[in-house]
């Protein structure tokens, strides 16, 4: 402490005589009276109020306390504290807000409260309330700037747990309101489901707080200080919390809609199912961050370090990530395993948000066993986002879901996946908006006709957003110039293309002529699929012209033999090889009418469709067109 500090209680004193009108409290008003009121009865609490503010001190609101107790608190203001022993004024002491109130009048011989706006003071030490018992104490708006509620940074480097929580605080259920807590050192202090709404915390010391379900809604942590801290299912809706440090703290469940957290740090902190929509995270560090299952719906990640964080089965839809590094950060599923799934639910279920739908609590709270891979759609990227080595999915999974998503020539070449697509797999990986389209059930029950028909409108919309998805990675990945891997996405459009076709035929209010076009096209565009796979899998024409030139080689063989002329094996062959070209010769003594040469014209029409979509599928194949 300095030592204007130090002298400030003596000359305070000294000339106590001539500033009883003049020495300033932490609000910058001054602390004696300077206007003649008389004090109210002990039991007029509704004249109180009105009596402290005449004394410049509006903080102030119950009855002031007797003399006994007075007395009393002023006996254990003389303990001196000891870290080692664990003794400290107050540990285990009841403290009221009247007694609250009566320790800041007279902190520091009766200087009052640290005042936070004058910066000559931040290096102050406020009141002590280490190890004291607050539980459901009204503090609402105290000036408690500097407090110490446990110990600080420098006591905490070199001392046990066991003397950490004996100085630190009792706060459950406090209600600290828009209090001043500045600065405070809260190491270790028990917060859980304490009020501190649009509190003031800027730069306070809060490292392995317990602040589990707590309220910090709009609340003040610029700076502050939150390394593994605890909070669990809080609210901190519209915190303010930039600069501040959250490595390792427990967010789990916590709702941190539009909060601003602005170049916080939050590596290695647990953030599993925690509410983030729209929350301002531009600059942050979430490096080995565990956001599974996070709602990050429309949140600010601009410039973000996602480096290593866990991603799965996270919201991020709308997301901006525009020079975000997601370097090695894991968007794909995942397996809960059934410890970490009963751990979730428990943190979860006590607890509901303010402002939350029943049925979207009802939906948050059932944590699934298996964390699909994360929600993509329509997020915002750009060219300086690093995607090195991130996670989209896996086989078994499948990928992120990724339907209107702004790329912004972002470089998909690093991302770690298995592009090197194997077409014999039998399970394809497929996007999760084509995962989310194939699970769509139509509910249960009775319903009408016109909900039918809306249902059915909306499973289509989920397959022709699942196209769009799919043709849009092809398009990006085919302009970075990577034509196999673009391919195969390209492919998978057209099936689900098809799919969405079959929708549309199913669908109600469709007169029967549509249908029936409809039906046409469908049908075409299975043949295209079985034929080349639309130009994306040329074995299959190859495949389809082997097939064809044996089995009509067979029914001339047959065929020959039974009306003649007959045909060798080998004769059969080539006879039918000739024919699919459309340059078929024909043996002496064949009419045009003979049954042979009718076969043999309908080879040449099977042959042309062929070439012409074998052609097609080469061009596509081998010329990206």
């Amino acid at each position: 402490m300095s030592e204007q500090f130090r002298l400030r209680p003596a000359l305070s004193r000294l000339f106590s005589p001539f500033l009883k009108d003049k020495s300033s409290n932490a609000s910058g008003q001054v602390n004696r009276p300077t206007t003649q009121f008389s004090r109210p009865s002990p039991h007029d609490h509704e004249a109180w109020p009105t009596y402290w503010r005449t004394q410049n001190q509006p903080w102030r609101t119950e009855p002031e306390i007797d003399s006994k107790r007075q007395k009393y608190l002023a006996q254990r203001c003389s303990i001196s504290p000891d870290v080692k022993q664990g003794i400290y004024s107050f540990k285990g002491i009841k403290l009221g807000r009247a007694d609250v109130e009566w320790l800041l009048s007279i902190h520091e011989d009766e200087w009052g409260p640290v005042d936070w706006n004058d910066e000559s003071q931040h290096e102050q030490s406020g009141v002590d309330l280490r190890g004291a018992d607050l539980r459901r104490v009204n503090l609402r708006g105290l000036p408690l700037t500097c407090m110490k509620g446990g110990l600080d940074l420098r006591e905490w480097s070199h001392v046990t747990q066991e003397q950490v929580e004996a100085a630190a605080v009792h706060l459950e259920e406090a209600d600290l309101t828009a209090a001043h807590l500045e600065k405070s050192s809260l190491i270790g202090a028990y917060l859980r489901k304490g009020n501190l709404r649009e509190a003031h915390l800027e730069h306070a010391i809060l490292r392995n707080a317990r602040m589990e379900e707590i309220n910090l809604s709009y609340a003040h942590l610029e700076g502050a200080v939150l390394l593994d801290a605890h909070l669990e299912r809080g609210v901190l809706i519209g915190a303010h919390m930039k600069h501040a440090r959250l490595a390792e703290a427990h967010l789990e469940g916590a709702d941190l809609r539009v909060a601003l957290l602005e170049e916080a740090r939050l590596a290695d902190a647990y953030l599993e199912r925690a509410y983030l929509r729209t929350a301002h995270l531009e600059g942050a560090v979430l490096e080995n961050a565990h956001l599974e299952g996070a709602i990050l719906y429309q949140a600010h990640l601009e410039h973000a370090r996602l480096n290593g964080a866990h991603l799965e089965g996270a919201d991020l839809r709308r997301a901006h990530l525009e020079g975000a590094k997601l370097i090695d950060a894991h968007l794909e599923g995942k397996k809960v395993n059934s410890s970490d799934l009963e751990r979730v639910k428990q943190w979860l279920r006590p607890f509901i948000w303010p402002e939350m739908h029943a049925a979207d609590w009802q939906d948050y709270l059932d944590f699934p066993a298996v964390l699909p891979p994360a929600d993509l759609r329509e997020a915002i990227f750009d060219s300086t986002t690093r995607l090195n080595g991130v996670t989209l999915g896996d086989k078994e999974q499948g990928l992120v879901s990724l339907a209107d998503v702004s790329w912004g020539s972002v470089n998909l070449a690093v991302v770690n996946l298995d592009w090197n697509i194997d077409w014999a797999r039998p399970v394809p990986i497929i996007l999760g908006d084509e995962r989310e389209a194939r699970q769509w059930k139509m509910s249960a029950g009775k319903k009408t006709q016109q909900q039918r028909a809306n249902e059915k409108a909306q499973r289509l919309e989920k397959y022709q957003a699942a196209v769009r998805a799919y043709r849009q990675l092809s398009v990006e990945l085919r302009n970075q110039g990577m034509n196999e891997e673009a391919a195969y996405f390209a492919h998978r459009a057209q099936v689900l293309q098809r799919k969405a076709l079959w929708q549309r035929i199913v669908q109600q209010k469709v007169n029967l002529w549509r249908r029936i076009l409809r039906l046409g096209d469908y049908l075409v565009s299975c043949f295209l699929d079985l034929l080349s796979g639309y130009g994306y899998k040329p074995q299959r024409s190859f495949i389809a012209y082997i097939v064809v030139i044996t089995g009509f080689a067979t029914a001339y063989y047959f065929l020959g033999h039974s009306v003649g002329p007959s045909l060798s094996p080998l004769g059969a062959f080539v006879f039918s090889m000739t024919s699919f070209h459309g340059r078929g010769f024909f043996p002496g003594g064949i009419a045009l009418d003979d049954p042979l040469t009718v076969l043999a014209a309908l080879e040449a029409f099977v042959g042309l469709i062929i070439e012409v979509t074998f052609i097609a599928t080469l061009t596509q194949r081998f010329f990206g067109r």
